[in-house]
């Protein structure tokens, strides 16, 4: 098989060529050079990749480009630059990426959520457990048929905020009636404000037209209201959340894969790979993920683990194999795993660890000034 460094230089020269035709095939040759390599491309190999995608991507038809963008969906290791281009392209090209890529940090997704079309909003409304903060831009766009898609979305983490944000809006379209009040986690608040917001509406509306009083009607609504609550109630218990449509990841999609990927690794005793599986879902360099996952204290994962909206057992198991221990045997440690992670902010968490990133110091510092303050306690 021929080196990719070779394959890709005369792929370069290809492009250089200026024909559609010939950039037609170059994008063809691309996506199956990605295919076809055992091992991932080195650094310098996918920036030559990045440069060659620029080139053509004006001139080459909009099914190459969408082969392409599949196929890097499903990279760990894609460059979130060409990510985020692939993100921002027409929806054909850029809902695989924003359905399922996990490259995509969440300000990635809040940047085209609030700037491009309601199908790329309604795209990473589909996203496996999204967090809170992106369900919160998709809610403030007021954009119903994404709201629809957030709502139908059961492992999608929306806030009670959000919730009683979607409520509102309920009074000037149906359309969200149904997915809101049929989920398992909509706040009784949200509930009672839709119950509400429909009485008043059709208050003024059967005053107007029968002539009847607002007080009358208030007593007859009210009963109404308690009853319909009442069935609301029996409702919620009895529904079950239908079955994700075929694109739709589940909890057990790319990125529940990615994590127990981690603790696989971490189990084999494999930390190396275990890093590197860290890295490319955080973002976070070589040494920042090193810090984390040899650190004693768990709060640096726990940061790490909710500002990616991670499921608390998903942490709790890690936890576990970094160290050693059985929590089945030890079920005062394991709520102890559990309560340090739930009790953190998740917004907090986003913004320490978007820090980290900046600069991988302040993680250092950090842990120096734990260790210290420990010190002086002990």
């Amino acid at each position: 098989m021929m080196p990719i460094q070779d394959r890709l230089q005369e792929m370069q020269k290809l492009a250089m060529a200026k024909t559609p035709a010939a950039r037609g095939q170059l994008g063809e040759h691309l996506t199956g050079l990605l295919q076809s390599q055992d091992a991932p491309p080195t650094e310098m190999e996918w920036e030559l990749i990045s440069q060659i995608y620029e080139l053509i991507v004006r001139d080459v038809e909009t099914v190459v480009r969408s082969k392409f963008a599949e196929e890097l969906a499903r990279r760990l290791d894609a460059p979130r630059q060409l990510i985020v281009v692939l993100g921002n392209d027409e929806i054909e090209i850029a809902r695989p990426i924003l359905t399922r890529s996990t490259v995509l940090l969440d300000e990635d997704l809040i940047d085209i959520v609030m700037n491009r079309t309601t199908d790329h909003r309604s795209a990473v409304a589909i996203r496996a457990r999204l967090s809170d903060m992106v369900s919160a831009a998709i809610v403030d766009t007021g954009d119903v048929k994404a709201l629809t898609t957030l709502l139908r979305n059961h492992t999608a983490n929306v806030s009670e905020k959000s919730f009683l944000k979607i409520a509102d809006l309920c009074a000037s379209t149906t359309d969200l009636h149904e997915p809101l009040v049929n989920r398992q986690d909509t706040p009784w608040p949200a509930i009672e404000k839709v119950v509400s917001l429909v009485s008043e509406a059709l208050l003024v509306s059967i005053s107007a037209k029968w002539s009847m009083s607002i007080d009358e009607l208030t007593d007859i609504a009210n009963k109404a209201r308690d009853a319909s609550l009442q069935e609301m109630t029996q409702r919620r218990r009895a529904h079950k959340p239908p079955a994700p449509p075929p694109d739709t990841e589940s909890s057990d999609g790319p990125a529940g894969r990615l994590e127990q990927q981690i603790i696989n690794a971490l189990r084999n005793g494999d930390v190396t790979t275990a890093q590197r599986l860290v890295e490319h879902w955080s973002q976070l360099p070589g040494a920042a993920v090193r810090t984390i996952l040899l650190e004693d204290d768990p709060t640096l994962l726990a940061t790490l683990y909710k500002a990616k909206g991670a499921d608390p057992l998903t942490f709790s198991r890690t936890v576990a194999v970094l160290k050693g221990e059985n929590f089945e045997l030890d079920r005062n440690k394991f709520k102890e795993v559990l309560s340090l992670y739930r009790d953190l902010d998740a917004r907090q968490a986003m913004r320490t660890v978007l820090h980290w990133r900046k600069s991988p110091r302040a993680l250092t510092q950090q842990v120096k000034r734990a260790a210290a303050a420990s010190s002086q306690a002990s």
